[in-house]
C-alpha cells in the first residue's frame, strides 16, 4: 500500500520527492526501495514507529511536492499487523492520498477480500502490478467494478522509471477475452484515456 501527499505547485520542475519507509519486516525491501531512491536520485527515509513518520512528515511537509510512504505488505488476511498499519499512518493533518497495490493476475475472489481487508485505510484508488504477467485483466475489472473503486497506475516490469504509467480505457480494452480488438481503432477512439 502506498499513502502519497501532493503538493500542485511543481510547475514545470523537477519535482521535489521524499520516499519514507515503513517496512522492515520483508526481506530486502528497505534495499529495493533504496536502489529506487538512487536511480531516481531520490533519499529514502526510514520510519519504524508512527513517532519516527510523524517527525519525517513534518519535516518535510512544507518542502517536498509529494512524499511517498511504502509500508510493508502483509497478508490480508493479517487483521493485527494490518490494524498496526492503520495506526502507524495515523497521523494529524496528513491527509494523504492513499493507494492499494494489487497484483494483475489475482482471482477475483481474492480480489474482493483485499479490497475489503484495506477499507479501514480509505484507498482512493487502485494500482495493478505485474500487468507482464497476465493477458486478462477480467477479474481485477469486475472487482473494480463492483467495489466502486478507480484505478489509477498500471506496472509492468522492473524498470521503474518506466514500467509504471497511468491506467487508461485502452490497456484494459485491449485484454478483454472473446472479442475481437481492433486496437488501433481503440486507440484512435480512446486515445491515452
Amino acid at each position: 500500500m502506498l499513502a502519497y501527499r501532493k503538493d500542485e505547485r511543481n510547475q514545470g520542475r523537477r519535482p521535489n520527492l521524499c520516499f519514507i519507509t515503513t517496512d522492515f519486516m520483508r526481506v530486502g525491501a528497505l534495499q529495493q526501495l533504496e536502489r529506487f531512491g538512487d536511480i531516481m536520485s531520490y533519499n529514502v527515509l526510514k520510519a519504524e514507529k508512527t513517532e519516527d513518520l510523524k517527525v519525517l512528515y513534518d519535516e518535510n511537509k512544507d518542502n517536498m511536492d509529494a512524499i511517498f510512504i511504502d509500508t510493508s505488505g502483509c497478508s490480508p488476511n493479517d487483521a493485527t499487523h494490518l490494524a498496526q498499519m492503520k495506526l502507524l499512518l495515523d497521523i494529524p493533518q496528513m491527509n494523504p492520498d492513499i493507494y492499494l497495490a494489487v497484483t494483475a493476475s489475482s482471482k477475483a475472489r481474492d480480489l474482493e477480500n483485499i479490497f475489503k481487508n484495506y477499507e479501514p485505510f480509505g484507498y482512493n484508488s487502485v494500482i495493478i502490478t505485474k500487468s507482464d504477467e497476465s493477458l486478462q485483466y477480467g477479474n481485477v475489472i469486475s472487482v473494480l467494478h463492483k467495489k466502486h473503486k478507480a484505478v489509477s497506475y498500471i506496472t509492468n516490469g522492473q524498470n521503474v522509471t518506466q514500467d509504471l504509467r497511468q491506467a487508461s480505457i485502452v490497456d484494459f480494452l485491449i485484454r478483454l477475452e472473446g472479442f475481437d480488438i481492433d486496437r488501433q481503432h481503440i486507440e484512435g477512439k480512446f486515445g491515452g484515456k
